[in-house]
This record gives structure tokens, sequence and C-alpha cells, in this order.
């Protein structure tokens, strides 16, 4: 004797012709997409920082002829730093690499929680991580992104300067960061030490 199962209905509508379509609840990734929003939203709600203070926690890390800082945020960050200006809402990875010169404050290795403190020069290099939304001003090209965003500039030297660098960097391994004027070429030649 075989057993008996309910049978579930099957219901499909055909939009009449000029109507709106119907949409059932696994259609698209349009819930993924609110449900991801209101994440972002949520959270930065909760935090925000500006440049380099605020909810906003930082490494820094001297190197071979350098100076590197990693801040980390979540939440809104507005960042107004020459080639990363923009506004973030989600999670955000900025990384300075400074060249270190003898006149140079002395700013403290180690993490720094809230207010990182920065050399007053402009880096010579970073390295920006986004996920979320991100609205972005580098060197006069604007973009956004929804999602993830990585984008590294090395030699970060202005248009009408004269400078001659030997940059090495991984962001990966900030600690093996190499930064060298070289006044000319010539001297550019040498290999950083490994």
């Amino acid at each position: 004797m075989g057993v008996s199962r309910p049978v579930r209905a099957i219901e499909h509508r055909v939009p009449a012709p000029g109507a709106a379509a119907w949409r059932g609840p696994s259609s698209g990734c349009a819930p993924l997409v609110k449900a991801s929003l209101a994440a972002i939203l949520s959270l930065a709600s909760s935090a925000c920082a500006i440049d380099n203070h605020g909810v906003v926690l930082g490494r820094i890390t001297h190197a071979d002829g350098a100076l590197v800082a990693d801040l980390y945020s979540v939440g809104a960050h507005l960042k107004t730093r020459p080639g990363d200006a923009g506004l973030v809402l989600g999670f955000n990875r900025s990384s300075y690499v400074f060249a270190q010169s003898p006149g140079q404050k002395q700013i403290a290795e180690g993490w720094h929680a809230f207010s990182v403190p920065l050399p007053a020069d402009p880096p010579k290099a970073l390295h920006i991580e986004t996920a979320g939304i991100s609205a972005h001003r580098n060197h006069g090209k604007f973009g956004m992104t929804l999602g993830f965003r990585a984008f590294t500039l090395l030699a970060l030297v202005r248009r009408d300067a004269n400078e001659v660098l030997a940059v090495r960097y991984r962001p990966a391994r900030p600690s093996e960061t190499h930064v060298r004027y070289c006044g000319e070429i010539s001297r550019c030649t040498e290999q950083p030490r490994q």
C-alpha cells in the first residue's frame, strides 16, 4: 500500500501584454543587493573617520628609507589626502609610503587607535583597498565602486617636481619597503637590499 503525499500547487503567472512582469521571491539578485546596502549603511552609521582621525586603527612601520602607515577603518570614512580623496562606506585600508628625511619628526612604530600620526610630507606611494561603496577622486579622475577595489600607485610625485626615486613596496609586507632619493637616474641603478 502506498503512502499518499499532499500535492503542492505551483503558480505561474503570465503578465498581460504591456504589464510589468511578476517577480517571485527568487528573481535575480535584487534582495541580495538590498541586504548588502542595508548592511553597509548600518556599518556606516555606527562608525566614521576623517583621514587619520576618528574610528580608525593604524600601524606604523619603519623600513629601508621609508615610513609605512597602514590605516584601517569600517563605516563611513572621508578621505582628503592628495591622491586618495573620496568617501568610503564599508571597509577601507589606506597604506601610505613616506620617504624618511633627516628633519622629519620621529613617529613611534606600532599600532595607533583613533588618531594615527602621519608625516606632513605627501606620500611617495600609496595602496588603497575598499569593500563597500566607494566614491573616489585620484589624479583628476572621478570614479565610483560598489564591491571591492584595490589600487596601488608607486612613485607619487608632483607634476612640477624634479625627483628621481627608487621605490619597492609590497602591501602585504610593509617592513620590506624601500625608498631612495637618487638625485639622478644613474644612482637608482643600485639594487635595494633584499
